[in-house]
């Protein structure tokens, strides 16, 4: 995982904060995304409005980040359960992820 740098900083700049609300909690988060299809490189900075995370990722790891968080919804291509079980404890050992 590469590094969030001042140039990450600079290409998030002219995006738009979104918001996401934790249904469970009902905190509010604000985020940008950016992502390269030059470098295959994601990007995103998440707050709290108290804490702040930033997270540089390459397209395979935000794909399996994705489906991590997403693994309720029905999907037509189903991993097998070793598959999932060795990306949910690689994904495990991810640091910077929202509690």
């Amino acid at each position: 995982m590469e590094d969030f740098s001042e140039e990450h900083s600079k290409l998030l700049l002219s995006k738009e904060w979104l918001v996401k609300v934790d249904a469970q909690t009902s905190k509010p988060y604000l985020f940008k995304f950016y992502s390269s299809s030059v470098d295959l490189t994601c990007c995103f900075v998440i707050t709290d409005t108290k804490k702040t995370w930033a997270e540089v990722l390459n397209s395979n790891q935000f794909a399996r980040r994705w489906r991590e968080c997403n693994e309720r919804i029905s999907s037509p291509f189903r991993m097998t359960t070793r598959k999932r079980h060795g990306e949910h404890a690689i994904s495990r050992c991810c640091p910077g992820r929202i509690p």
